[in-house]
């Protein structure tokens, strides 16, 4: 089933991307996930399935522009594989694969994932004052550290589907 960005969360990605240097275009443009669907697969032939799904995708006119591969790569605080699609008509979604496991991990975190986003908004900003308030920066960079620290205890328990590392690099 497709999962639709918050509007409040595309808007913040898009300030975020403008603040780096983007223009409002380039920033609308570049919200892919802004659709996203989530796939549950079975871990015993996962990276069978992800292929698969690529496949048909491909043939009905979608191109893979990008794909991660969190089960191999990251910091530690997501398992999953994300891919980007494109449609003939140069339209964006997200697909992203999970197994049972990296699935209820996932839910688990979303929580400190939002957390974490808001204290990292906030130390961004924290760090921008004149003077810096450097115990509030401190405060922040702990909270960060907590919450990165959580989902990576949480994400120990997601075991990689075998030959995963096999989807590295391929779009």
């Amino acid at each position: 089933a497709p999962f639709q960005k918050s509007i409040a969360s595309i808007k913040s990605k898009m300030r975020s991307h403008v603040q780096v240097g983007m223009t409002e275009a380039q920033a609308t443009q570049s919200v892919g996930d802004a659709l996203r669907y989530v796939l549950q697969l079975p871990s015993e032939d996962f990276v069978a399935k992800v292929l698969a799904v690529n496949d048909v995708l491909h043939r009905q006119g979608m191109t893979c522009v990008k794909r991660k591969n969190y089960f191999t790569t990251g910091d530690g605080t997501y398992k999953g594989i994300n891919a980007r699609f494109t449609d003939a008509e140069g339209y964006e979604f997200e697909v992203q694969f999970h197994t049972a496991d990296s699935f209820k991990a996932k839910a688990q975190t979303h929580l400190l994932y939002k957390e974490m986003q808001l204290a990292q908004n906030r130390l961004e900003k924290e760090q921008q004052k004149n003077p810096p308030n450097l115990d509030r920066q401190a405060k922040l960079t702990n909270d960060l550290a907590k919450y990165t620290n959580a989902m990576r205890e949480i994400m120990t328990a997601v075991n990689k589907p075998a030959h995963v590392e096999s989807l590295d690099g391929r779009s």
